[in-house]
């Protein structure tokens, strides 16, 4: 099993974690905060992904080349902050991946991960 946890910048107090493991009961991501009561969870990926539900529809599965975040807000009718927020949540060992460099010439596409995919990146 290999856990990664990470902090965000603009909430001091909440943290993600990451897991990768070969159990299939292992939630890939889980998003928690430190109330003045302890810690509690805020979302699970299943929640993430409910909660952004109307981008992960509008990106094409892979092995298609994806969809740029000006293409992704064109075809939702969302803010780019709002499609940045729902693609950062998403991301990383979540429903989708990123294809392209992240360059003026070659932009970040983003695209569903096909369920054989999602099983490569959950069990290593």
């Amino acid at each position: 099993m290999v856990l990664i946890l990470q902090k965000f910048d603009q909430y001091p107090t909440r943290r993600r974690l990451l897991a990768e493991s070969r159990y299939t009961d292992t939630p890939p991501l889980l998003t928690f905060a430190l109330d003045p009561g302890g810690y509690r969870v805020e979302t699970e990926q299943g929640q993430v992904a409910d909660r952004y539900a109307e981008v992960l529809d509008a990106l094409p599965e892979a092995p298609e080349p994806g969809l740029t975040r000006e293409e992704l807000k064109v075809a939702t009718g969302m803010k780019m902050w709002a499609v940045r927020n729902a693609l950062k949540e998403m991301g990383m060992g979540g429903p989708i991946e990123t294809t392209g460099g992240g360059q003026h010439h070659d932009p970040l596409r983003y695209r569903r991960r096909t369920q054989e995919r999602a099983c490569e990146v959950a069990l290593p």
